[in-house]
């Protein structure tokens, strides 16, 4: 009888042994993908959150919900300055070396609060004066927004209608979501110049001068695909609105503009010498403005003619209006209107003739007398 391969059986068995726990595994083990998501998202999260202040701060304050009980003046003033800002009694502003050894972190920074700035710590208004924080020095505009020294640091705007942006240094009055034109600008009409947001002081964006008129105003400079000034929105003087009167021309002249009065609407074309432009129905005071307008007049005898104007487009027309309007005639193609019209003639009297379109320059030895559909020499 040969010997038995011990070695061999035992290789065997463990391998049978491994494959067996490996499809148990496979067979048995739910490998749920949402797990590793939300483990993916914590630890995003963790990267820029409390744990990595406690893995690389060199404070005891970065010990989250530490209740610390001593005597000890140091420790006390360090666990402060975890909570708000400390201030700091002295009459010049400490560094940050200072704050630093004062709240025993690396992170401390010092903090001067003029007169007139707002700063938040720990919902409360922070007094002018020197303060020690744990954290960046803000950056905000103190002219124009609140600090509030949190975690993150939040510049907030004290005129959200005026500034905004991140640290209180963008101008959003005169723009909006629609409309975004550099040469909209924010006027301050007390000193009849341009707002800035780094020297203009600004206590109420209502404010009234001296004739009952608004402080802050917008001027409106920038223009549509059109040419046209944008114009003031009636129900938010800060929000532009396009001239709606004169959507139906190229660079209008300024007298061409909407009127608000007593909550109705209705456009003012102008002197008609000077904009060239009327109302398109002239019997509606609210229809826009256009160099051809809807008539109907007596022609010749028993003849009626109607204008009937229509928009088109021409080279100068935004990109939108080539798939909405019919192209202007060839000869008004590179011009600057963007209305034709149609003339059409019709009669009420279908008893009665039309007379020629030259009738009336007819001399009356020639002219034809009209009797009952015959036409009889005078």
């Amino acid at each position: 009888m040969k010997n038995f391969n011990w070695q061999y059986t035992l290789y065997v068995a463990t391998l049978a042994i491994i494959l067996a726990f490996t499809l148990s595994i496979l067979l048995y083990v739910d490998f749920d993908q949402s797990l590793l998501d939300h483990d993916t998202a914590l630890i995003a999260k963790l990267q820029k959150g409390p744990l990595e202040d406690l893995l690389n701060g060199n404070g005891i304050n970065n010990i989250p919900e530490l209740k610390i009980l001593t005597t000890n003046e140091g420790v006390t003033q360090a666990n402060k300055c975890s909570k708000r800002a400390i201030r700091v009694d002295s009459f010049t502003p400490p560094t940050d070396d200072e704050c630093v050894n004062r709240c025993a972190n690396t992170l401390a920074t010092a903090l001067t609060v003029e007169k007139n700035d707002h700063y938040i710590s720990d919902e409360n208004l922070l007094e002018p004066g020197f303060y020690c924080r744990i954290g960046p020095k803000p950056h905000c505009n103190m002219k124009t927004t609140i600090a509030i020294l949190s975690t993150p640091l939040i510049c907030r705007p004290k005129f959200p209608r005026l500034i905004g942006g991140p640290v209180g240094r963008t101008i959003v009055a005169c723009n909006n979501i629609n409309i975004q034109d550099p040469f909209n600008r924010l006027w301050d009409y007390s000193t009849n110049e341009p707002v800035r947001v780094d020297t203009t002081i600004i206590i109420n964006e209502d404010e009234l001068l001296s004739d009952g008129s608004y402080r802050f105003r917008c001027k409106f400079y920038g223009v549509d695909v059109k040419h046209n000034k944008y114009m003031e929105h009636p129900f938010d003087r800060f929000h532009p609105i396009r001239n709606y009167c004169a959507a139906l021309i190229f660079a209008a002249h300024d007298d061409v503009k909407h009127v608000w009065e007593n909550n109705q609407f209705r456009c003012d074309c102008g002197d008609k010498k000077t904009t060239m432009v009327s109302h398109i129905d002239p019997n509606d005071p609210t229809s826009q403005c256009s160099s051809y307008s809807a008539e109907i007049k007596t022609d010749v005898k028993n003849r009626m003619k109607i204008t009937v104007p229509y928009p088109c487009f021409t080279i100068h027309s935004p990109i939108e209006d080539v798939g909405r309007y019919f192209p202007c005639k060839a000869e008004n193609f590179h011009g600057e209107k963007f209305m034709e019209n149609i003339e059409l003639t019709y009669s009420h009297r279908h008893d009665e003739p039309i007379a020629h379109p030259f009738y009336e320059d007819f001399p009356i030895s020639t002219r034809i007398a009209v009797r009952k559909g015959l036409r009889i020499s005078s």
